[in-house]
């Protein structure tokens, strides 16, 4: 008997065991929500929810929560760790039977492991990875993911400075949203949409900076504004859109907005306690005022810096060494001699530290603040007011000059594996260029094919239907979903649930166009009234203009418009301030 109630004891044990490790798949995908939207907020939130996961009885589960733990050692610099969970995820998944799920759940391994290596600078490594998983995502129509990878696909363009091919896979993402809107997360599509202007922003933004075409500013900007657009309530994507916003303004050498947004800007970072960004948008107001010589102003911003990183006591950031530059220059200005002595000393004692940090880091700050030119200038302000100090300064420049030294040999060793991934990325980009050719090619061969076999009917369609094709075009025309550059025959039949033929039928017969003529008037439409009640619009180049209202190129849109009014868009611009003139 004592036998018998033993084993009925361990059954109902191992039975409420297994029910507590059984997740279900609606729990496990609001865990992994929650795991991925936390990653990038409040790291150790996403570890808690990882580890919720891990809990489970599924190996599949299991091997995603090990997944993303990987990328979060890594975010953490604990490379040990991070190659531990990412191999013992990998392993969770060789003896599951091949499944959507499976599959599924590897292309999530193939990204956190290309972020993994893309955090420690394997760029080439991690572009493969990226690729292999969007082979994945694309095989099951995992529409979400294949975004994904391509958004992180042109982030490697960018940082290898391939800006052409990164604003090309960046823009490919966003007719990838905008043709699956449903497939999305209400609360995600708008942030997703978001940063991928945003990213094209920063692109055209550098563009501009290696070779300073207007066209290509004045598409940041346009990038930047669709951006706020559509951040909504998400302030971080406000805050960086904002602080976009700014740089551009003051690339264009307008204070005033440059000013405004880095303001706005900086009253967000606040709010939703983003720290770094709060330091670094101080340190841009610091610098913008400087620059236009309002010294006073830009001592507010920099002591505020200074101040700030004394009460935290955390670790060396470039926006305080940088403060304490700023500082002694501006003391040095206004003539106070013994604060402009004590900023150079500590701006010294913490370059050291600083310079280190940037080696294993990026080059652009070494660059863009011209280190040896500004140890100079601390130098000597040292000397003027410090001369026992000489020696110690001359030990900080002979650190700073092997530093330098060090830090152009790695450059230099690096050199060829950056081009070696430029390569890989032109050739990735030319092989879906062909692919894009041979698939146009072919449909065209079909649409032919199908024109000669079949004979020509008459449509005809009942006058219900046909009234409520009209509303439904008035609602998407209400929408403005016409400035999508996806606005064909296919997809708003698609939208509005026909087909073509009655679609074409009751355009032709309503409005008296094709359907071509009809959505190009749509546009043309919005952009005159634009032109004529927008200022800032009124500031944009044709090409700009273009996209804004959905064309594939400035080309088209301006035998569109031409035909429209008779004026090319410049000159109808040019008519349009001289008759404000009058």
């Amino acid at each position: 008997m004592k036998k018998v109630t033993f084993f009925i004891l361990l059954h109902i044990c191992l039975l409420t065991y297994s029910q507590k490790n059984k997740l279900k798949d609606t729990d496990y995908l609001r865990l992994q929500d929650k795991a991925r939207s936390y990653l990038y907020i409040d790291i150790d939130s996403a570890y808690y929810f990882a580890s919720q996961i891990e809990k489970s009885s599924n190996h599949i589960h299991q091997s995603f929560a090990n997944g993303i733990k990987g990328y979060i050692f890594q975010l953490k610099n604990d490379t040990l760790n991070s190659k531990k969970h990412l191999n013992s995820a990998y392993d969770l998944l060789k003896y599951i039977p091949d499944s959507k799920e499976k599959r599924m759940t590897t292309s999530y391994l193939l990204n956190y492991d290309g972020l993994i290596e893309w955090k420690k600078n394997n760029l080439t490594i991690a572009l493969k990875k990226y690729q292999e998983g969007k082979k994945i995502a694309e095989s099951i129509n995992d529409i979400v993911q294949t975004v994904k990878f391509n958004a992180n696909i042109g982030l490697i363009n960018k940082n290898i400075k391939n800006y052409d091919i990164a604003i090309t896979t960046f823009k490919k993402s966003l007719l990838l949203v905008n043709q699956n809107f449903e497939v999305f997360p209400k609360e995600e599509i708008n942030s997703m949409i978001s940063n991928i202007h945003l990213n094209i922003s920063n692109c055209y933004e550098r563009k501009f900076q290696e070779k300073k075409d207007i066209k290509k500013i004045d598409s940041a900007l346009y990038h930047t504004q669709k951006a706020l657009q559509y951040t909504r309530n998400n302030g971080l994507l406000k805050m960086r859109s904002l602080t976009s916003l700014g740089n551009i303004y003051f690339l264009k050498d307008d204070y005033t907005n440059s000013k405004k947004a880095y303001q706005s800007a900086l009253i967000i970072a606040k709010e939703i306690g983003m720290l770094a960004d709060y330091n670094t948008l101080l340190c841009n107001l610091g610098h913008i005022n400087y620059y236009y010589k309002k010294e006073k102003e830009a001592l507010v911003y920099f002591t505020k810096v200074d101040s700030l990183y004394q009460a935290e006591e955390s670790n060396l950031t470039e926006e305080y060494v940088l403060s304490n530059y700023y500082l002694a220059k501006i003391y040095n200005i206004l003539g106070k001699n013994e604060e402009a002595s004590k900023y150079s000393k500590k701006y010294l004692e913490n370059y050291e530290a600083m310079a280190v940090k940037e080696i294993k880091e990026t080059l652009d700050i070494n660059n863009t603040l011209n280190n040896q030119k500004l140890q100079e200038e601390m130098i000597q302000i040292n000397k003027q007011h410090q001369k026992e100090k000489i020696i110690k300064i001359t030990t900080w420049v002979i650190i700073l000059s092997l530093l330098l030294f060090l830090l152009f040999y790695f450059r230099k060793k690096n050199k060829l594996r950056i081009q070696q991934v430029k390569q890989t990325a032109e050739k990735f980009q030319l092989e879906i260029e062909k692919t894009k050719s041979k698939n146009i090619a072919l449909q065209n061969e079909i649409e032919d094919f199908k024109k000669e076999k079949k004979p020509k009917n008459t449509v005809t369609i009942d006058s219900e239907k046909e009234e409520q094709i009209v509303t439904m075009l008035l609602a998407l025309e209400k929408k403005e979903v016409f400035l999508n550059h996806d606005f064909t025959q296919p997809f708003v039949a698609k939208k509005i649930k026909t087909n073509t033929a009655y679609l074409s039928h009751v355009v032709n017969k309503r409005f008296g166009k094709t359907f071509s003529e009809y959505a190009n008037d749509l546009k043309i439409n919005y952009a005159i009234h634009q032109m004529k009640t927008n200022p800032i619009y009124r500031k944009y180049n044709t090409q700009a203009i273009a996209e804004s209202v959905g064309f594939k190129s400035a080309v088209s849109f301006r035998k569109s418009f031409n035909k429209k009014t008779g004026l090319s868009p410049t000159q109808f611009l040019k008519q349009i301030e001289e008759e404000q003139n009058k």
